[in-house]
């Protein structure tokens, strides 16, 4: 959720275009530029909370006669933080890029 808030302002409008949608309410989608680094330090938050959860976690045994929650394969989560986590970065470094590519 925080990578595609993150990449909102600046990567969704491109991948629009190069889709062929355009017109001018994808105008309206730059409104979020100015929430950018919002976005992205909010994404951190939910990285690190992922990462702690992930690999900081404790399993507990479960006694004898009581339910157990089944967890989820640790190679699909582990996969799943880590595109992540690639997501959120492509979003944080993308407008610094564009404006060192073309000097604006």
């Amino acid at each position: 959720m925080g990578a595609v808030a993150a990449s909102a302002c600046c990567v969704v409008p491109l991948v629009l275009l190069w889709l062929g949608i355009s017109g001018a309410w994808i105008a309206n989608l730059t409104a979020l530029a100015a929430y950018h680094e919002a976005f992205i330090g909010f994404s951190v938050l939910l990285l690190l909370a992922g990462y702690s959860f992930i690999y900081r976690r404790r399993v507990e045994p479960c006694d004898e006669g009581e339910a157990c929650a089944k967890p989820l394969p640790d190679k699909l989560v582990k996969a799943s933080f880590w595109l992540a986590v690639v997501t959120v970065t492509i979003a944080a470094v993308f407008p610094y890029l564009v404006t060192q590519y073309y000097g604006v």
